[in-house]
């Protein structure tokens, strides 16, 4: 399991765990399951912390913005037949990183 962790002055604000990330020009966290409320509030400078349990990626940053999406979809399975879902493709916070 991987988890993000978002502290501001040493407390820990958020905490939620995540199925991916990516480290570009911003850090995207993508995070599992449904819709939440980070409660970080835009701009504001926050250390992000990416565990897995053994290893600990820690990056200063500001928080930009909490994207949620729901959208209808269409999925082939294995067995040939395609069908149509509706589901969450996007569930992730992004970090302006703070060089």
């Amino acid at each position: 399991m991987i988890t993000v962790t978002v502290t501001k002055s040493n407390e820990a604000v958020f905490s939620h765990e995540i199925s991916s990330f990516s480290i570009n020009e911003v850090l995207s966290v993508m995070m599992t399951g449904g819709y939440v409320e980070p409660g970080i509030q835009k701009n504001s400078l926050c250390t992000v912390e990416i565990s897995d349990g053994e290893t600990v990626i820690s990056k200063l940053c500001t928080f930009l913005s909490y994207q949620f999406n729901v959208q209808t979809y269409q999925q082939t399975g294995e067995n040939g037949i395609t069908q149509t879902l509706t589901g969450v493709t996007n569930n992730s916070l992004v970090f302006a990183l703070v060089e």
